[in-house]
């Protein structure tokens, strides 16, 4: 059986290509022939088989990489970039492309005749600092699941013959730790100084299989407080009563990859971006009445979360870990009676769920401070219960009673001293009486 094929190269790593559209083979079939048609000497030889096959997921087509030993990866850039070249010009996909792969989805694009790019799959699984013998290495998957890496610097690597270090790249690529194996990537840091804020370049030079040769990467230091970089900016601001840290949500939004290091070396070219945090008076929300009964509602609000770039916007739904957000209370929620308390709490309705945040009131500002990582309908809400007033114990007629007979008792025990005189001067004057009546008798 005749089987037509391609044999392309990319930086070194050379390939098999079949159209399985065309051809049909079960998996099982595939897996035998990257055995047989991978074999150098006795066969077509290459690093491995790649196979075009039918979308599944809204791509131009799908890619199933086979190794040399017919066991199946996730993903390979450079197999990409040929398959890439393949696809257009086998008339499969125009010059920019979505490719499917078991790690996700890969952007390609034609940008001549012989150049192709990728956008290689973002990180999902980073574990830092893994001790191989003496080397500290770093370990990162592209996609999800993702094609295994180890990141491993290397002192005077750019002075190193590339055989000397085959043997400890192979170790490594079969660490026993980890199961799936993974590439090696050897790298030393010979500059750097970028300390000022601003944009600046790094050069990346590299030697092996996957690539040989140097390539450039523009990237921005944020100000601190100033929104000018070069000859654009970078701003955050919000609308309404609304506080929030303008480098925690930098920080958020970078880490959720709404904020790019492309877009930020584009803003030192010239391109405006803003970050607003807008809070407004909303309508009532159905949702959050039906869950919040035991609480009043004291007003609805609609929290937004934007990128605004060159006057266009894009909303930010969701953050993968929650922002503080600190709102003035309105006016007329403020509690003016001294004789009651009031609690407050905010509601939050999001894809139909709706959740009271814990919220910390501060009596000085008349502020709300929560932590939230969706941007929605929201409400605030309170509770209002009376302070309790102190009781003055009265005393009963009982306790009168006795208060008083012990007063009485108290006066007949310690007696008045006009009264033990004036008995004095009576008996005084008896005996008196009584000695002159009986001399006159005599």
């Amino acid at each position: 059986m005749q089987i037509p094929f391609y044999k392309m190269q990319g930086t070194g790593n050379d390939f098999i290509i079949i159209n399985n559209m065309e051809l049909k083979f079960p998996y099982e079939t595939l897996v035998k022939l990257a055995k047989q048609i991978c074999q150098r000497k006795i066969s077509v030889g290459s690093d491995a088989l790649m196979v075009v096959d039918t979308p599944q997921k809204g791509g131009d087509f799908r890619m199933i990489f086979f190794n040399a030993d017919g066991t199946e990866a996730e993903m390979c850039g450079n197999g990409a970039r040929c398959l890439a070249r393949y696809a257009f010009e086998n008339q499969l996909a125009n010059e920019e492309m979505q490719i499917e792969t078991v790690a996700g989805m890969v952007y390609a694009k034609r940008l001549d005749q012989r150049n192709y790019q990728v956008q290689l799959n973002d990180p999902a699984n980073i574990q830092e600092a893994l001790m191989f013998n003496d080397f500290l290495v770093d370990y990162v998957e592209l996609g999800d699941p993702g094609i295994p890496h180890l990141v491993v610097p290397y002192e005077n690597l750019s002075i190193t013959p590339l055989a000397s270090i085959q043997a400890l790249a192979k170790s490594l690529r079969y660490w026993d730790y980890l199961p799936k194996g993974a590439n090696v990537n050897f790298y030393e840091v010979l500059d750097n100084q970028a300390t000022k804020e601003g944009k600046h370049v790094l050069t990346i030079k590299a030697k092996g299989n996957n690539h040989t040769g140097s390539f450039k990467y523009s990237y921005a230091i944020l100000p601190k407080e100033n929104d000018k970089i070069g000859t654009g900016s970078f701003t955050v601001k919000t609308t309404g009563d609304v506080e929030i840290s303008r480098d925690e949500i930098i920080d958020l939004l970078i880490e959720n990859k709404e904020i790019t290091a492309n877009e930020l070396s584009e803003v030192a070219e010239g391109k405006k971006i803003e970050i607003v945090l807008e809070v407004k008076e909303a309508q009532t929300n159905e949702l959050i009445e039906t869950n919040t009964k035991g609480y009043k509602v004291g007003k609805y609000l609609d929290i937004t979360l934007y990128k605004n770039i060159d006057g266009t916007n894009k909303s930010i739904h969701e953050l993968t870990k929650v922002m503080k957000v600190t709102i003035k209370v309105p006016e007329e929620l403020i509690n003016k009676d001294s004789k009651t308390k009031r609690e407050y709490y905010i509601a939050r309705s999001h894809n139909g769920k709706v959740d009271i945040l814990e919220t910390k009131y501060n009596e000085k500002t008349n502020s709300l401070t929560f932590e939230t990582d969706k941007f929605s309908d929201y409400a605030i809400l309170y509770k209002d219960t009376k302070e309790k007033e102190a009781v003055t114990p009265t005393v009963t007629n009982k306790e009168t009673v006795k208060s008083e007979s012990k007063k009485e008792v108290k006066k007949v025990k310690t007696g008045d001293n006009a009264n033990i005189i004036g008995l004095m001067m009576l008996l005084v004057s008896s005996m008196f009486v009584m000695v002159f009546v009986r001399k006159k008798e005599n």
